[in-house]
């Protein structure tokens, strides 16, 4: 008796759906943080990224972050996650605080939370028909979604009707009431939206670069890049202060932004860098130290392009590839190869001999030896990874290779 004597007291101070409401609100804010983390290090080539909701094959939250259907308008969908939460605890907090509120927060909880209902069924479904594989926490969201549309349902004594709209009209008379509503709201508004204009570009692709590639290695100075036919995987000054090997995997968007960089740093300082490109796929089709499915066509990326450069087109083959790393089917592949006039049929020969996967096989023991001379686990390698002089780097860093550029240049 006592115990149910304390509930309805409790009850009496507190409003119970408001209360629980509050709860599941920074719940979901807390998962969404902890899938935004999982996107960034599954989308950095970090092939030791683990999650303790990556129990198998069929759950596993690893594969759900690097897969493409992760972002929308190249933002990571967790990151909207973050700010519908963000919003309603600022409406649950307001509503509670202030004594010009949205006086019906469940009408707002229940008109959001319906809708994220439905995008929980799409993402459910993308995840179990295309993705073929599930994120524990992902449906733990879904799951505090609609929980939080019960609370808001069963917390008002509105209809459904009702429910949807009174938001709307409190919002409204607020905005008339007070000009610093009135800003508080637009403020948000820009906020928001403007958000498609800089975020996109934190985790999106520069343009390709508009280089031309020599053929011969007695390049004029004023074309951009100096190749060499009888060694198809340099590019660069052959005398340059800097030389770079460059380990890369190419589903790995972290590679491709780094590769980009790296190019336009070669582009600028054309005497100060010779780049030697090396494959490690995080594909465990041919890397014996991928322990389970992740870059599913790294491998055969790697392939391609090796053959692609026996027959002269390494550079140009792999940029493509690079660009096009979220459609890397064999079909795509060739489709590609065709584009740039190779003998497809010779490629397709290539890439089903025995040489080449030999050759990406030795790329990989390669970056294997140089940490274990260096006295680092193969357990740490990720992608992408570079050597330079002899110094390893790891991951992508903005505006490295023009800041290192400009150190050497003024050294000398």
């Amino acid at each position: 008796m006592g115990f149910i004597f304390a509930l309805k007291s409790l009850k009496n101070s507190f409003n119970f759906y408001y209360l629980f409401s509050t709860l599941f609100t920074v719940l979901g804010f807390i998962g969404s943080v902890y899938l935004t983390k999982l996107f960034f290090r599954a989308n950095s080539g970090d092939s030791s990224v683990e999650s303790f909701c990556s129990i198998n094959k069929s759950f596993d939250c690893v594969s759900v972050a690097s897969s493409s259907y992760s972002s929308f308008l190249g933002i990571p969908l967790s990151v909207y996650g973050m700010e519908f939460y963000v919003v309603l605890l600022l409406v649950l907090v307001s509503s509670y605080l202030f004594k010009s509120p949205i006086k019906r927060w469940e009408s707002f909880q229940f008109f959001v939370c319906f809708l994220a209902f439905f995008v929980s069924i799409i993402l459910g479904s993308i995840s179990a028909f295309l993705i073929k594989s599930f994120c524990v926490v992902c449906f733990s969201i879904y799951v505090i979604n609609f929980i939080l549309l019960l609370l808001a349902f069963f917390s008002s004594k509105l209809s459904i009707k009702e429910l949807m709209l009174q938001w709307f009209f409190d919002v409204r008379k607020l905005i008339k009431r007070s000009f610093l509503f009135e800003l508080f709201f637009t403020a948000i508004l820009v906020v928001l939206l403007g958000q498609f204009l800089f975020l996109p570009k934190v985790f999106s692709i520069k343009n390709p670069l508009n280089a031309s590639y020599s053929d011969t290695s007695t390049s004029k100075q004023n074309e951009p890049f100096i190749i060499y036919p009888d060694k198809p995987y340099l590019i660069g000054n052959l005398n340059a202060p800097i030389k770079v090997l460059e380990f890369s995997d190419y589903e790995c968007p972290f590679c491709l932004k780094a590769h980009i960089d790296l190019l336009e740093a070669l582009k600028n300082y054309p005497n100060l860098f010779l780049i030697r490109h090396y494959d490690y796929p995080l594909d465990n089709k041919c890397n014996p130290h991928i322990k389970r499915e992740f870059h599913k066509n790294s491998c055969l990326s790697a392939y391609y392009t090796k053959c692609a450069s026996k027959q002269g087109k390494f550079w140009e083959y792999e940029t493509f590839v690079f660009y096009n790393q979220r459609n890397l089917t064999k079909e795509s592949l060739e489709k590609m190869a065709s584009k740039l006039g190779l003998d497809v049929e010779s490629l397709k020969e290539c890439v089903n001999g025995k040489e080449v996967k030999e050759e990406v096989l030795e790329d990989i023991k390669k970056l294997e030896s140089i940490f274990k001379s260096a006295s680092l686990g193969v357990e740490q390698i990720g992608t992408p990874i570079f050597v330079i002089n002899g110094k390893i780097e790891g991951g992508y860093k903005p505006y490295f290779w023009e800041n290192l550029a400009i150190k050497v240049k003024t050294r000398k």
